[in-house]
């Protein structure tokens, strides 16, 4: 395991990673930084990033899934005034990055003629920062022993667990992540970060009933990350939720009272129908609420005068009366084919809140129905 302590080692490390067999170097770097830097552009960076991954799942106690992958490529930026302009290659040679620098210099947006050149530092200054984690590389083949005695640790303290346990699946995601990014300014920083994680997946029977749960976590570290102390708490986790939901009773189900109130509940009814109530929708006639009857139209809208002076909207085929405190309005919803009278009641005293109302409703109508069975 190599570990980088300070940024200056991340930097030296990183730079051997891009610079190792590209025929990239400082040098390079400076000139695609010239060739995608045109006059009067206030600012300029390049972005070379790299991730290496690797995966193992075990089931039914034998490995049976891996998976190895590499994505690396370099971003170019050059930002003139309020214009940002880009460019992307996979390939990571200097003759790909100067294409990439041409691409942005042709559609970047230039500063007025006589703009001033923009200065391009003679060479790269190292980049200082606080590291956050450590670079083991995670993802190196040299560790996949080690990968794979954890999984089928991880398999065994699951089934030791409980024996309702019938099945375990374990699944390890290793990844080492390295950047390089060199900026208008002369500044060059570089840093690797390793990140591995681990699921624990359970299957538990019972009279013929089947439950699945699942626990694990992960880290910005390597795979000493994973003690058997964790290890063991993420099964034993997974295994309790299990086995309780053998003896979980089944969710209420079908058409019932749902009581909405104030903050968040407001979502639930915002993606039931709000996305379709929206007005883009509506003009555009994707909306599944577009023409039918009830829906909103601008040349069905009245403006009424209230008793108090006030003005309010009121659709041509709509109803509104004051009963008591509260003001009830009606309105017929053709929807699928069938007629819905809707009815909204907002409660004029302060003590009334909608909320209030909308329970006193349930409650009367439950009550009527108990009289009537």
């Amino acid at each position: 395991m190599t570990t980088f302590t300070s940024s200056l080692e991340r930097l030296s490390a990183a730079q051997a990673l891009f610079y190792s067999g590209t025929g990239l170097d400082d040098g390079a770097l400076l000139k695609v930084l010239g060739r995608m830097t045109p006059a009067g552009a206030d600012w300029a960076d390049i972005y070379l990033q790299q991730t290496v991954s690797r995966s193992w799942i075990l089931d039914e106690g034998a490995v049976k899934t891996g998976g190895f992958s590499i994505d690396r490529g370099a971003g170019l930026r050059t930002v003139c005034g309020e214009t940002s302009t880009l460019a992307y290659t996979d390939v990571l040679t200097p003759v790909s990055l100067l294409d990439a620098a041409g691409t942005v210099v042709a559609s970047a947006a230039y500063s007025p003629e006589g703009a001033p050149g923009v200065v391009i530092p003679a060479c790269l200054t190292p980049g200082s920062y606080r590291p956050c984690c450590g670079t083991e590389d995670a993802s190196s083949n040299m560790h996949t022993p080690q990968a794979l005695e954890l999984i089928r640790e991880a398999d065994a303290l699951a089934r030791e667990a409980d024996p309702r346990v019938t099945d375990v699946v374990v699944t390890l995601q290793c990844e080492t992540d390295a950047t390089l990014l060199c900026r208008l300014d002369g500044l060059l920083s570089g840093d690797i970060r390793p990140m591995v994680y681990l699921s624990i997946s359970v299957i538990a029977s019972e009279n013929g009933r089947r439950e699945r749960a699942s626990a694990g976590g992960g880290a910005r570290a390597g795979l000493e990350f994973f003690t058997r102390e964790r290890i063991r708490k993420w099964a034993r986790d997974a295994v309790s939720e299990a086995i309780h939901n053998l003896g979980a009773a089944p969710a209420p189900a079908g058409i019932m009272p749902v009581v909405l109130g104030p903050g968040w509940p407001g979502i639930l009814l915002h993606e039931a129908v709000g996305h379709g109530l929206e007005g883009d929708f509506i003009r555009k006639g994707t909306s599944a609420f577009t023409g039918i009857l009830g829906a909103y139209r601008p040349e069905q809208v009245i403006l009424r005068r209230s008793e108090d002076g006030g003005v309010e909207t009121l659709f041509r085929d709509s109803t509104a009366k004051w009963e008591g405190d509260d003001l009830t309005r009606q309105r017929a919803m053709l929807v699928g084919g069938k007629c819905f009278l809707v009815t909204s009641v907002f409660p004029g005293g302060a003590s009334a809140t909608p909320t209030d109302k909308l329970l006193q409703l349930i409650d009367t109508k439950l009550e009527r129905e108990h009289h009537e069975q």
